[in-house]
């Protein structure tokens, strides 16, 4: 979303599965209900990796450069298709749809899934085959 926003034309659809926008204190704030400062002081946090299944530190400087971002009023202008869980506890279902619903070039599916959406793919598979053009 942020090269979409940063380099107009250069992007020409978007999809997003479950995407964190919010990483204010009020938004985001730390994993594992470690507060941001103990994060920042200690440089990492460990959380648990749905990539590769496994509990991996995550390194504060991540959460510092994400805030340099603000997608939550960023002007979006390219056609995007969003799939979000409702049983979401990583990205909050509820900060998803309010950034949806004042974007009127954004296609959100909600749907009864976690974070990792794996239980969905058929159904996201569907959706983004024909948003993209690849299937009439």
């Amino acid at each position: 979303m942020n090269a979409a926003t940063r380099w107009p034309g250069s992007v020409e659809r978007l999809v997003l599965l479950a995407p964190a926008l919010d990483f204010s204190e009020q938004g985001l704030g730390a994993p594992n209900g470690v507060s941001l400062a103990d994060w920042k002081r200690d440089g990492q946090v460990m959380v648990f990796h749905y990539g590769y299944g496994r509990v991996l530190p995550i390194e504060y400087a991540l959460y510092d450069d994400a805030r340099r971002y603000d997608a939550m009023h960023a002007h979006l202008e390219v056609p995007s298709l969003v799939f979000q869980g409702r049983r979401d506890t990583v990205v909050s279902p509820t900060t998803v749809e309010r950034w949806a619903a004042t974007r009127p070039n954004v296609a959100l599916h909600l749907l009864d899934d976690d974070h990792q959406l794996a239980a969905s793919l058929p159904a996201i598979w569907e959706a983004t085959s024909r948003f993209l053009g690849l299937q009439p």
